[in-house]
């Protein structure tokens, strides 16, 4: 699983999120699983969504899912990247939540989630839902304090929702807004990796860390993982998840 995490770097020098702004994002989770009695054929499910986020307070953000849907996919592989939606199937709703929730922060990075109940309902929403939120919302997670890291290149062990997992990081700080000319100058160089609280108010740089999990090498692993419409959020370890 990779994945780009570039809101951690909006942070400003005390730590606290800029309010004003709204965040839009748009994620994509591709599930494949092949099965013996399948006879090797190769079953997956595509589910799109759309991600809004607002700060808060100064270490918290309020989200909302909206235009979730469901497809199923079609690979000529057991390679999630390479599975495409089937042409023969038509996207349809799906409802992840209904509620808004909040995601607090702390130097680490996720310190927790707070789910609102729907409307007069005296219940939160279900534990099968919520762990859908957090596996989407986790890909915020930077997982460890890296303000006193200063290589750009390193493993640490970050608790995930399937358990304690392997993360291969990456920490590039780099010019915004440049021409393909610069862009091969500047690769030629080697900027100077600051902690985050070092490096001061963002101005024309850009700080990029690339998380790479490594799900086959987590510790207390849990069966529950994710789910589709099919299997209502049980699925094997073989299954294959991309986000």
């Amino acid at each position: 699983m990779e994945i780009a995490v570039q809101l951690g770097g909006d942070k400003q020098i005390n730590g606290e999120w800029k309010n004003g702004p709204e965040y839009k994002l748009s994620s994509a989770l591709k599930m494949i699983t092949s099965l013996e009695e399948d006879m090797g054929a190769v079953h997956g499910t595509g589910v799109y969504m759309s991600l809004t986020c607002r700060p808060r307070d100064s270490d918290s953000l309020r989200c909302q899912i909206t235009n979730s849907t469901i497809v199923l996919l079609k690979s000529p592989s057991f390679n999630v990247t390479a599975a495409q939606p089937d042409p023969s199937d038509e996207p349809r709703i799906f409802n992840i939540i209904n509620v808004p929730f909040e995601i607090k922060f702390n130097q680490r990075g996720i310190d927790s989630f707070v789910f609102e109940k729907l409307n007069s309902s005296p219940w939160l929403p279900a534990l099968w839902n919520i762990n859908q939120v957090r596996l989407i919302a986790n890909q915020f997670n930077i997982g460890i304090d890296i303000s006193n890291e200063m290589i750009s290149d390193y493993r640490a062990l970050e608790n995930f929702t399937i358990g304690e997992c392997e993360v291969d990081y990456k920490v590039a700080r780099r010019p915004i807004h440049l021409t393909q000319n610069y862009y091969k100058i500047i690769n030629e160089k080697h900027f100077e990796l600051l902690p985050l609280e070092k490096v001061g108010k963002f101005s024309d740089d850009t700080i990029e860390i690339k998380k790479k999990r490594n799900v086959n090498q987590c510790l207390r692993c849990t069966e529950l993982f994710f789910g589709s419409r099919y299997t209502l959020g049980l699925l094997l370890r073989d299954v294959l998840t991309k986000l």
